[in-house]
């Protein structure tokens, strides 16, 4: 492991949820909400929005997965701690970082910046538009099948393509 990287969050088996999301949503204030995050420079922003919830959806974004029914995802949850060094150091050689281009939902082009530590199989997702000064934390997970591979093998597309990060 990273020599930078913290501790994951202890979540004991079987575990309370309301005190796991309390310790969780702790570690998220301390290094997302409250932190001045930045990459290159560059202030990251989260979703600060609360949609039937008293968390803001960034929180949810880092420690649940699903589309239409989001579930808490505990390998992901246990990592958040780890979304703030790896952007702070994502210049370390070990990590593997590329940019890729992509359209909003709103048709605009924007960056989106993926730091992946393939030693742990986890990626954190930044987004830039392009005429913005500023990041936004899309997502943190953990990669699990599949999705492995695929990751890898778009980092290795985007080298090929050469330096954009």
């Amino acid at each position: 492991m990273l020599e930078f990287l913290p501790d994951m969050v202890d979540i004991p088996d079987p575990f309370e949820f309301k005190q796991v999301i309390t310790d969780l949503y702790r570690v998220y204030e301390r290094d997302i909400k409250l932190y001045d995050l930045r990459y290159k420079g560059l202030r990251v922003f989260h979703d600060d929005r609360k949609v039937d919830s008293d968390y803001e959806e960034g929180f949810w974004h880092v420690i649940e997965r699903g589309k239409d029914t989001r579930l808490l995802d505990l390998k992901r949850a246990k990592r958040l701690p780890w979304i703030r060094p790896l952007i702070e150091t994502s210049d370390d050689p070990r990590l593997y970082k590329w940019v890729e281009a992509e359209l909003d939902k709103n048709g605009q082009k924007q960056e989106v910046t993926l730091i992946l530590y393939r030693e742990e199989n986890y990626i954190v997702v930044l987004k830039k538009r392009v005429a913005k000064w500023n990041y936004y934390l899309a997502s943190a997970y953990y990669l699990t099948g599949y999705n492995r591979q695929k990751y890898f093998e778009r980092y290795l597309k985007a080298e090929k393509k050469g330096p954009g990060c």
